[in-house]
Formats: C-alpha cells, structure tokens, sequence
C-alpha cells in the first residue's frame, strides 16, 4: 500500500510549505496521514487538493474557510481515491487479529486439555482411595476435687466470719 503513499516531508516539499503546516491542513481537509516506523505517509491523491488549499490561502481566506471550501468542491473525487487502500489495510488488520485469536485459542484448548487430563487423575486417585475412619477424640475434664468433710457447726462459723478459708481449701 506504500506505492500510492509519499512520505509527509516530500509533499510538503513538492507543495514548498513546513511539514507541520502539511499536517495542520490534512487535518482541516479530513485526509489520513499513516505512520509507518518513523516516516509520516499521506495519500499521493491527496496532492491536488492540498495544493487547492495552498491557492485558497495565499487568495487571502483563513485555513478553515478554505478547506470547507475546497471540501465542498473537490472532496468527492480524492475521498475514492484514498478510500481504497485504507480499507484494503483495515481488511489485512482485520485477518491477522483473526489469525492471533486462532493461534490464542489453539494454545488455550491445549492449555484446558492438560488439566483435565491432570483432574481426572486426581480425582481417579481420591475415589479410589480407603476411606480414614476418624480417631475417636477424648475432651479434657479437670481432675475431680477432692472432698473435704467438715462439721456442720465449724462450717457455719466459716461461711459467717472468714470466707476466704472455705475459698482457699474450695470446700
């Protein structure tokens, strides 16, 4: 598609104007400029129409009165011209995204194959396994107080006047 291009700074030599002006007025003018690596390319039909722009500015008119001028009435043959290669570009984008999402999803089934086959046998490997039946577990209990017998009388001396002899011996 480079054999209908001209890199940016040959037609802004050939129409004598700055590359930066070039840009400005394909902007104004709606015309693609393509960057392939470091080199800025636009349409070699694009040619007539900046050079249409080019005498409309040098008349006296501002660059956005000229280019809807020079729109209005050149427009119509340069975008047929440029249109075609565009699409044959988006069209070659197009079936290589197409080719990467194959090869990904190629890649990705392999991927899904691989653990299944790992699954299956972990699971075959799980069912076919003794069941553990499970130890049986003992709760812990304190060991049992030990009782200490004493008269009812003194007791009752206890619990009135000193408290804390019941607690220490946990009569």
């Amino acid at each position: 598609s480079n054999t209908n291009m001209i890199p940016v700074i040959k037609m802004s030599e050939m129409l004598e104007m700055s590359p930066t002006k070039l840009r400005y007025w394909s902007k104004l003018l709606n015309l693609k400029i393509i960057k392939k690596g470091r080199i800025s390319y636009i349409a070699e039909s694009s040619k007539n129409l900046l050079f249409e722009m080019k005498k409309s500015v040098s008349s006296g008119l501002s660059p956005s009165v000229a280019s809807k001028e020079v729109l209005s009435t050149y427009a119509s043959v340069v975008t047929k011209e440029v249109a075609a290669p565009a699409k044959n570009d988006r069209i070659d984008n197009l079936e290589k995204a197409v080719m990467l999402l194959v090869e990904s999803n190629k890649k990705l089934s392999e991927e899904n194959r691989m653990i299944l086959k790992k699954l299956n046998h972990l699971s075959g490997n799980l069912l076919s396994s003794k069941p553990v039946s499970p130890k049986k577990i003992e709760v812990w209990k304190p060991s049992p107080k030990p009782e200490i017998k004493i008269p009812f009388l003194k007791r009752l001396f206890l619990e009135l006047f000193a408290p804390e002899q019941l607690r220490m011996h946990s009569i």
